[in-house]
């Protein structure tokens, strides 16, 4: 087993150790260079094996992954691990510290969104297009596996995609969906878009990856950890999967898929009322009524319907909506396999 680096941060094998990594500084107009610190964790393993990369945050409203990445790093013993962890708790941290306000660079001049600017441009005006750059190269090319968490303050069922166009990361969501609460997707909105996602540059460069959406509705510290526990739980099976982690493979006894979801959208910005069917897990017809939107006058202004058949995975917790946001996720009918 030989010592890994990233940047400057550099882990002896059987050694934990924590650092920042510097991305390309950006030139500001009072003549100082920004650097944008992305935090890192490796637990370098006394034995060999797979690179394995977690990273929360990527987004700055969806904070549960830093939990999630910082509980991994803790319960990791490098004296028993085989290969390398690599967490990364926050990625987006100018998003993150402000609360959840964007989900890019603060000092950008327009929004952006991180999970659109892979690889990145060490020469990009754009903040996180630079961070995106160094993140990739120091990071993500290291790696044989990467996990990307994300989430939201609605009410979903834990899913874990993988893309369909990568066998290996199949491999991993199947082992991450190691609890019957667990819903498989292998395509959604995100893995077939043109646009510069993660997982569309991972499966360009033959790197196996999944991304994890969790959440609660109850935002109560509590309930945050309860989903934080399952996303945890599920990312060490995959790591048992791959030989990092000794221990039983856990399997359900079933397993809930869907071969597509769609994020369900309104004509219009307002208030939203919604329909009692629209609960996680409960099964609804395409056509169905799913919510109605309402001016601030209390006028209808839209109808939203099911598009299809199938189950809701993310259910409209929010009061207000924006034009063309995502109020809920409909996946189509979940197949369920026995795996006993």
């Amino acid at each position: 087993m030989n010592a890994f680096s990233i940047g400057d941060i550099r882990a002896e094998p059987g050694s934990k150790v924590k650092g920042f990594l510097p991305s390309e500084g950006l030139s500001m107009p009072d003549g100082t260079v920004n650097y944008w610190h992305i935090p890192v964790i490796i637990v370098n393993g006394a034995e060999s094996g797979p690179v394995f990369e977690v990273d929360g945050c990527m987004h700055g409203d969806e904070q549960e992954g830093a939990y999630t990445v910082l509980e991994l790093a803790k319960r990791l013993d490098p004296k028993k691990l085989k290969g390398t962890f690599v967490g990364v708790p926050v990625l987006n941290v100018p998003g993150f510290l402000t609360h959840g306000g964007v989900r890019g660079s603060t000092t950008d001049l327009m929004y952006v969104d991180m999970n659109r600017q892979f690889p990145g441009d060490p020469d990009s005006m754009s903040h996180t297009r630079r961070a995106i750059h160094t993140f990739w190269n120091e990071i993500i090319l290291k790696c044989d596996y990467t996990v990307n968490l994300h989430g939201c303050v609605n009410g979903q069922i834990p899913r874990v995609v993988c893309n369909e166009e990568m066998p290996g990361s199949l491999e991993m969501a199947e082992a991450i969906a190691c609890t019957p609460e667990w819903i498989m997707a292998s395509r959604s909105e995100h893995t077939r878009l043109i646009e510069d996602t993660i997982n569309r540059a991972c499966t360009e460069k033959g790197i196996p990856n999944v991304f994890i959406e969790s959440g609660s509705a109850d935002r109560s510290h509590s309930a945050i950890m309860a989903d934080v526990e399952v996303v945890v739980e599920g990312i060490m099976n995959c790591m048992r999967r791959y030989g990092m982690l000794d221990g039983e493979v856990r399997v359900p006894k079933i397993r809930r898929s869907t071969p597509y979801y769609t994020h369900v959208r309104g004509k219009g910005a307002g208030i939203i009322y919604p329909e009692s069917c629209l609960r996680i897990n409960n099964m609804v017809e395409e056509g169905e009524l799913l919510c109605r939107i309402v001016d601030f006058l209390g006028n209808e202004i839209d109808q939203v319907k099911a598009p299809h058949d199938g189950i809701v995975i993310m259910e409209a917790n929010q009061v207000s909506v924006g034009p063309e946001s995502s109020i809920c996720i409909i996946g189509y009918p979940p197949e369920i396999k026995g795996t006993g």
